[in-house]
């Protein structure tokens, strides 16, 4: 009899059974900070099914406790487990939290999630499409190993580290874009990907580690951006429908090991190389890469910049360079914000200029003015936000009666309507320079 004590007790420290404080609808919690009132949730007495919402707080004995953390193993192998909700407080996801759901098939995600523990998510065999928050900083190892109906995978600016083996087997996946804020990759990260295609890694990325494309044999094209400087053993190893590869680093990247065959990065050598005009000479002169075809980039791409006060301009851009936008207001108007292709980099720019980086396709910087407010008008107007995604336009905390009216630039409304509520959505016409009015706040913008 006692060695069965021994042997369950040893069971539940390999599976990281974590013992609860409290249940409540199903769900079973785990006090993680008294003092500042949070928790987590654990593993119970059963196994959730269905449909599950993890809400932003629980009452237990009269206290609000905060839901920040989902435990390691916390659903593990919950095989009757479809539908998973984040309430906007969870920060963390354990080591193997939905480890072995196979049913899993929706997982919506809080933008405040800042972990992905390892193998969180491994052998989810339904999931079919994953997005990563833009405060998810590491992505740990083996986190959608063997998920082999992902299909699709968005990862957001804001990344910085994809552990080893992040997506191995995940055998449908068919794109990827890894974005310039990621500066490592772990080994052998999406290993086995056999219906990857098309892959683009942003400019932080330095070094392409090994084994991470290998067998990835239906991968076609591959652009890397410009801080590559090296490729490690085997990375593309049986990748033999390779056919394109861009590299806008105008210098060669180092490719190791020099003198092992076996261990080449390259699975063959028939791929067009691709690089740009001011490093085709040393890429053509280099030992290594000469063996390719080597050719300089010449697509025509394009970089759209919308300015409220300019209109619509779009200028021919050169694959792998850097632009700098300089930025002078009217008088009487500040800037009020500035995208690139879609993500806010108003913090990035530096007397009134920004600075894109190495552009590795068409991109559209955008610019709004604010006109500059009263010091009565100034309190309120913090609370108004204009925004566009380049179609229409949005404008957020209003308040409920307040008048909206949106012009052209030569002064002719085109719409305007009173709010009922705190946000207002306006379709537009067509592309222009539009000035959005509130009794507080006006704001030019081109579409």
């Amino acid at each position: 009899m006692k060695k069965l004590v021994i042997i369950a007790v040893m069971s539940m420290i390999c599976l990281g059974v974590q013992a609860y404080d409290f249940t409540i609808d199903g769900l079973f919690y785990r006090v993680i900070d008294q003092a500042n009132k949070k928790v987590a949730v654990t593993q119970g007495d059963s196994k959730a099914i269905g449909s599950i919402t993890i809400p932003e707080t629980v009452n237990y004995s009269g206290l609000i406790y905060e839901v920040t953390q989902i435990d390691r193993y916390a659903f593990y192998s919950c095989s009757d487990l479809e539908k998973i909700t984040f309430g906007s407080k969870v920060e963390t996801i354990g080591e193997s939290a939905f480890g072995y759901c196979k049913n899993l098939s929706s997982v919506l995600i809080n933008e405040n999630l800042v972990t992905i523990g390892e193998s969180a998510f491994e052998y989810c065999s339904s999931l079919t499409s994953f997005t990563v928050g833009s405060k998810v900083r590491y992505l740990s190892k083996w986190a959608f190993r063997e998920c082999e109906n992902l299909e699709n995978v968005k990862f957001n600016e804001g990344l910085t580290t994809i552990g080893d083996e992040a997506f191995n087997g995940c055998k449908i996946l068919t794109n990827v874009s890894i974005p310039n804020s990621v500066l490592e990759m772990g080994g052998y990260t999406f290993l086995g990907c056999k219906s990857l295609s098309n892959v683009k890694i942003g400019n932080g990325i330095v070094t392409i580690p090994r084994y991470a494309f290998a067998g990835c044999e239906r991968l076609q094209t591959i652009i890397l951006g410009s801080g590559i400087q090296r490729f490690n053993e085997c990375v593309f190893n049986d990748c033999k429908a390779l056919a394109s590869i861009t590299i806008l680093n105008p210098v060669p990247p180092t490719l190791y090991p020099e003198s092992d065959s076996w261990h080449y990065p390259f699975a063959n050598q028939k791929a067009t190389l691709i690089v740009p005009q001011t490093g085709l000479e040393a890429y053509s002169n280099d030992a290594e890469w000469r063996k390719f075809t080597v050719k300089p980039y010449e697509g025509i791409s394009y970089l759209t910049i919308r300015q409220g006060q300019g209109g619509v301009l779009r200028e021919r851009i050169n694959i792998g360079e850097v632009y700098n936008y300089n930025v002078v207001p009217d008088e009487g108007w500040r800037i009020y914000f500035v995208t690139f292709n879609g993500q806010d980099v108003t913090a990035q720019m530096i007397d009134n200029s920004y600075t894109t980086p190495a552009l590795t396709e068409s991109a559209v910087l955008s610019v709004a003015f604010e006109k500059i407010p009263d010091n009565v008008q100034a309190a309120r107007a913090s609370q108004v936000m204009v925004r566009t995604d380049g179609y229409n336009i949005t404008v957020k905390g209003l308040t409920s009666g307040e008048p909206v009216s949106v012009y052209t630039s030569d002064g002719v409304l085109r719409y305007h309507s009173i709010s009922n509520g705190t946000k207002l959505q306006i379709p537009t016409s067509g592309t222009g320079v539009y000035i959005v009015k509130t009794p507080e706040k006006t704001v030019k913008l081109a579409l």
